[in-house]
């Protein structure tokens, strides 16, 4: 509680074509230590309800507590994609608190349009 960390989620690039996307890796940054969360391999040896249930409730927890600070970029698209590849974290989307959105924030302080470059000095 009290504490910020960081998020980030990656995926195989799709390169343009459509096709479901699967949440790869959730990053999670603390002040000291990255955590990297192999999705893929924690769901497959959860394969026990209570094991599944573990992760799912930490997921969860860390997306929803109001008193711990999530930083990331463009964390919206990485929620939704989050909660389609995996339906048992639906509700996190639904749910999320205590997140800031470093893309809500870039958009606040560079408005420029889409293509724009800027050169500061």
């Amino acid at each position: 509680a009290g504490g910020v960390v960081g998020i980030d989620m990656e995926w195989r690039p799709t390169f343009g074509v459509l096709t479901n996307t699967r949440v790869s890796v959730i990053q999670i940054a603390m002040k000291d230590c990255v955590y990297l969360l192999d999705l893929p391999q924690l769901v497959k040896q959860s394969e026990s309800e209570c094991r599944r249930a573990e992760l799912t409730h930490f997921i969860q927890t860390l997306f929803t507590d109001q008193t711990i600070t999530k930083l990331g970029y463009a964390t919206a698209g990485d929620l939704q994609t989050l909660s389609t590849a995996y339906p048992m974290l639906k509700d996190v989307v639904q749910f999320t608190a205590g997140v800031l959105d470093l893309l809500n924030v870039h958009k606040e302080v560079c408005p420029w349009p889409a293509g724009h470059i800027s050169y500061l000095d």
